[in-house]
């Protein structure tokens, strides 16, 4: 048996002026990587590595080339995501554990795949190890905030030549410190911390600190309970989980308001606002 690592990273057009999210893919997958490792002598035995050329999105996020060092150039040499699809898949081969650093990489995954083609069958992403939970489970188990792979990799001295969310790279480093967990923490039977994809449709809360970002800012504007206009921000924002709280002042109402947005996931991991605007006394 082999473990696939494997990494992904996408454009998306969030906060582009002039430019609007496709609801059904916000994130359009540009580059896949992977490592292969061999479950008995814990090796890496094979890389994976295309580009993906965009079909959805024509202009490359500035901040996705800041983070990535992808550029347009960079994906007129790559291939379809179906047909890049067709190629990992045959490169895993048969009798694979899919792992990866977090959940998002599945996510973004189907979510491409239900855009180009609902019918293509994704087996190999059913059941999978998210490595990230099982560095925390087996090296950080009192933190409850998810760390990232760069605080991980320091965490255990594991570094790449290259560039971070460089996805070759980012499976590189997730493989070695999988290698590094099941050697040290002796996991002899990787399958027990193997998950179900599809609980991944469940509702939940978004971790908004880590996704600020992303979120549409507009959903925290403050709205008078009174008059129905906008209302003038009085302080900063109060992240706490799923919740941003804001306090502001309607000038012509002469009132003092309390905001609060929830942010959870719906089924297909879309961001949905539940917001309130409330009159409050200055001693709450």
């Amino acid at each position: 048996m082999n473990y696939i690592v494997a990494d992904c990273e996408w454009n998306y057009m969030h906060r582009m002026k002039g430019f609007w999210p496709n609801k059904k893919m916000p994130n359009e997958i540009i580059e896949i990587g992977a490592t292969k490792i061999n479950s008995d002598t814990l090796q890496i035995v094979d890389t994976f590595r295309t580009y993906v050329k965009p079909k959805l999105y024509s202009r490359l996020n500035p901040q996705v080339t800041k983070l990535s060092n992808i550029t347009k150039a960079d994906l007129e040499y790559g291939v379809g995501f179906l047909r890049a699809l067709e190629l990992f898949k045959k490169w895993m081969g048969s009798d694979v554990t899919f792992c990866v650093w977090g959940t998002n990489d599945i996510i973004e995954i189907k979510r491409n795949v239900s855009f180009h083609d609902p019918q293509v069958k994704l087996d190999f992403v059913e059941k999978y190890v998210d490595v990230q939970k099982l560095f925390q489970l087996c090296i950080i188990p009192s933190e409850k905030n998810s760390i990232s792979l760069v605080g991980a990799s320091e965490l255990l001295d594991i570094f790449e030549e290259g560039n971070i969310h460089n996805a070759l790279i980012d499976a590189k480093i997730t493989a070695r410190i999988l290698i590094q967990l099941i050697k040290n923490k002796n996991i002899k039977d990787i399958k027990q911390y193997v998950e179900d994809a599809s609980q991944l449709t469940r509702i939940k809360k978004v971790d908004v600190k880590r996704h600020f970002n992303e979120i549409n800012k507009r959903k925290l504007n403050i709205t008078c309970p009174i008059c129905g206009k906008f209302a003038r921000k009085t302080s900063g924002i109060k992240i706490k989980k799923n919740v941003c709280t804001i306090f502001g002042k309607c000038d012509k109402c002469g009132i003092q308001i309390k905001h609060k947005t929830k942010i959870v996931y719906d089924k297909n991991r879309n961001f949905v606002y539940k917001t309130t605007n409330k009159i409050y006394e200055k001693s709450e």
